[in-house]
């Protein structure tokens, strides 16, 4: 039952590798026919609109500090209970 199983793949071989390579040669050809073709037309300019400030970019020393102040807690209660059980 191994030997028949190892001669199929050795027959499907050739197969995968034609559908593999008929794939590639698909897909470059599509990603070539959907280019522009008007020449070297640079793209629009950007529009002059600021980005809308977030709340959190007002807030962020706060936020960073509430985090070390909690890892601060975490680490001295972890401290606490590695003290009290060994």
């Amino acid at each position: 039952m191994l030997k028949k199983s190892i001669t199929l793949a050795t027959y499907m071989r050739p197969q995968i590798v034609t559908i593999y390579a008929f794939a590639l040669l698909i897909f470059n050809g599509g990603t070539m026919l959907a280019q522009s073709s008007k020449g070297n037309n640079p793209p629009p300019p950007p529009d002059e609109r600021t980005p809308p400030e977030l709340f959190i970019d007002e807030r962020l020393i706060w936020l960073l500090l509430a985090g070390l102040i909690y890892g601060a807690i975490v680490a001295y209660r972890r401290g606490q209970f590695k003290g009290i059980l060994g």
